[in-house]
């Protein structure tokens, strides 16, 4: 591959343009991936009907922020035990105060191990894929804009 200053100006203006594609292509597969994240993270919301008490057994927080918490708690569900996590929003003041402290946990009732804890699934992940598509969005009007600047010689 050569490098960009021993490149002709049609070079630049070539590769410009598959950095864009690709941009394009990559961004469409992380907002896509957002997308079925969401409606999975929904669709748990939707089958979790029943609920019952669970004990928080770890917490964790991004920094020093007031985020709302991710947490794991165990439950128990016709004499069996299960995990689940979830984001905690309601009255939160930091990661001590819940830890060992009953928290509610929603469950499926014709599947008790899909179940999410506290006041919703985890969704920062799905988030972190749209903020990742965004980027790669925005990237490819860059490289375009580059593409232009080499066919017109200014480059």
């Amino acid at each position: 591959m050569k490098a960009w200053n021993d490149m002709t100006g049609k070079e630049r203006a070539e590769r410009s343009r598959k950095c864009a594609i690709g941009s394009i292509f990559i961004a469409v597969i992380f907002i896509a991936l957002g997308i079925v994240g969401m409606i999975k993270v929904n669709n748990l919301k939707k089958r979790c009907t029943e609920v019952t008490t669970g004990e928080v057994i770890s917490v964790f927080r991004m920094g020093k922020s007031n985020f709302s918490p991710y947490l794991t708690a165990n439950y128990t569900v016709s004499g069996v035990k299960y995990s689940a996590s979830g984001n905690y929003s309601s009255g939160y003041s930091s990661a001590d105060t819940l830890s060992r402290k009953p928290v509610d946990v929603h469950y499926d009732p014709t599947d008790p191990k899909k179940a999410y804890a506290a006041d919703s699934p985890k969704k920062g992940s799905v988030y972190i894929l749209f903020i990742m598509g965004v980027v790669f969005a925005i990237a490819a009007p860059a490289f375009f804009w580059q593409a232009e600047k080499c066919d017109s010689g200014t480059v």
